[in-house]
């Protein structure tokens, strides 16, 4: 029994000693426990700054980055804004674009139909015209086959008539044309007729004039007093065509604006107030410093067509 008592007692002073060790162990264990807790705690409030100090960079960050999204949308809606303006402006120049191509589109047709107008104005002219000319070319041949004939009674003729039918026989019959008179007397002659009043007769040496002498000093202005006389015998036609001999034939002529005049005048008593117009304007765009044009202009403004004084 004292063999087990010292075997027990020995048992529990190992198990004490081992419950010690263990206890020392655990001892060691809460000492490291509390060191490292400690060590820990005095970290704590590093590591807790740090943390704020991120929080807040994180905080600042997401408001630079809120600021940097408002102010994109910001500038979204103000190039929005611009984007409209500019839309609107390109539709109110395309518009405007648009607008000026019709006005220019009826301008251009205007005057297209201005210019067929005159183009078939003119084709009438030439028709009146020729047909004129063919009436002329009839009369004339009356009037030779007239002078061919003495007996119509030459005493009505005048003595510059004679003479030139005289000189026209005697060239006929090989004749000296001695007695042909100088150009000037039968000019001077025919126009002392032409102011008393006596247009055929007056017409005739005019006629003579250019007819039996040669192109002279008094050729054009014998013309002109012919296309006079048969204006003032309300021979309008004829004076049209004697005009148009003027105008086409001798175009440098200082007899070119009365010509014109004349021959517009000479439209307006046929009742042609359209090629009437269109003659006077030409004349005032020729000649706009002239009195003719200055009578022109008066004629326009008293006796134009409604279209005109439009």
């Amino acid at each position: 029994m004292l063999c087990a008592a010292i075997l027990s007692a020995c048992a529990s002073t190992e198990d004490v000693g081992k419950a010690q060790f263990r206890l020392n162990n655990l001892e060691k264990d809460v000492l490291e426990l509390k060191k490292t807790s400690q060590a820990m705690e005095k970290e704590m409030p590093k590591s807790q700054k740090d943390f704020l100090k991120q929080l807040e960079a994180a905080r600042d960050s997401q408001e630079a980055t809120a600021r940097a999204v408002s102010n994109l949308f910001t500038k979204v809606q103000e190039m929005s804004a611009d984007i409209q303006k500019l839309t609107g402006k390109i539709d109110e120049f395309q518009h405007l674009n648009e607008k000026g191509i019709k006005e220019e589109a009826v301008k251009r047709n205007a005057l297209a139909t201005e210019i067929s107008g005159l183009e078939i104005l003119s084709e009438d002219i030439k028709k009146q015209i020729e047909e004129i000319k063919a009436g002329m070319e009839a009369l004339r041949a009356e009037l030779e086959l007239m002078k061919n004939e003495p007996q119509r009674g030459d005493s009505k003729k005048s003595p510059s008539q004679k003479k030139t039918m005289k000189n026209a026989e005697a060239e006929k019959t090989g004749e000296a044309s001695a007695e042909k008179p100088a150009v000037k007397d039968v000019y001077d002659s025919a126009y002392k007729l032409y102011e008393s009043g006596n247009y055929k007769d007056a017409r005739a040496e005019f006629e003579s004039v250019v007819g039996d002498y040669e192109k002279n000093e008094f050729t054009v202005d014998s013309k002109f007093w012919i296309a006079e006389s048969f204006f003032m015998e309300k021979q309008y036609e004829n004076a049209i065509l004697a005009y148009d001999e003027i105008l086409k034939n001798f175009p440098d002529s200082d007899k070119i604006p009365a010509s014109k005049l004349m021959q517009g005048l000479a439209f307006y008593e046929l009742k042609d107030t359209e090629t009437a117009e269109y003659i006077l304007k030409n004349l005032i765009e020729l000649f706009p410093d002239s009195p003719e044009a200055a009578t022109a202009r008066n004629t326009l403004g008293t006796v134009a067509s409604p279209e005109t004084k439009k």
